[in-house]
């Protein structure tokens, strides 16, 4: 997708969310990961979750999500006792709050793995990149994405298949441990992307 697609809101620059106006209070200096996007078996959802219930770290999980999994998503976290006082859920923000929630977060995850039809390409990560937010990706997503980063396709977070649980827990703890240089690596990905 091509710098020019996306609406000039989608930046770096500009308010961060307001999570507080949800109901959420999110501890200073406690990284907060971002999913956006619908609940489906395809997303890597589950084994996000497993991977965070085991993590030793604090964090707090933002999922803006609708789908026919929620229901079972909201019941496997409020069953699990770590997951429970982290994650918190909105099925609905207006469409022009998604850039600063973008801003507002440490790392956006996207997970997609074993999609059905291979020429599915989300344009969700190139809001979070034109944001300079973090990325996760599994490596499908970033298969998908990473000829158009010839010079920093080696600076994005990738876990090659999610479902090996401690490959993710390690990608996660790696992306927050480092928050700093992940912002430095989102940034030079953003600048690459502007080219396009």
């Amino acid at each position: 997708m091509p710098s020019r697609a996306l609406p000039k809101e989608f930046s770096p620059e500009g308010e961060k969310f307001d999570f507080a106006s949800l109901g959420f209070h999110k501890p200073k200096d406690v990284p907060l990961i971002s999913y956006v996007g619908k609940t489906t078996p395809y997303k890597g959802i589950h084994e996000l979750l497993d991977a965070l219930g085991e993590y030793e770290g604090d964090f707090r999980l933002f999922f803006l999500s609708k789908g026919f999994l929620l229901d079972e998503i909201k019941e496997k976290v409020s069953s699990h006792p770590v997951l429970k006082e982290k994650v918190w859920f909105s099925d609905f923000v207006a469409p022009w709050a998604v850039p600063s929630i973008l801003r507002a977060s440490d790392l956006l995850i996207h997970l997609e793995n074993r999609f059905p039809v291979p020429i599915h390409a989300p344009g969700q990560p190139y809001e979070g990149i034109a944001c300079s937010t973090p990325l996760l990706l599994s490596g499908e997503m970033f298969e998908k994405i990473s000829r158009n980063f010839p010079n920093t396709k080696e600076l994005f977070s990738v876990v090659e298949d999610p479902a090996n649980i401690e490959d993710l827990k390690r990608a996660l703890g790696k992306s927050l441990a480092n928050r700093t240089e992940g912002c430095e690596n989102a940034k030079a990905i953003r600048e690459e992307w502007l080219t396009r």
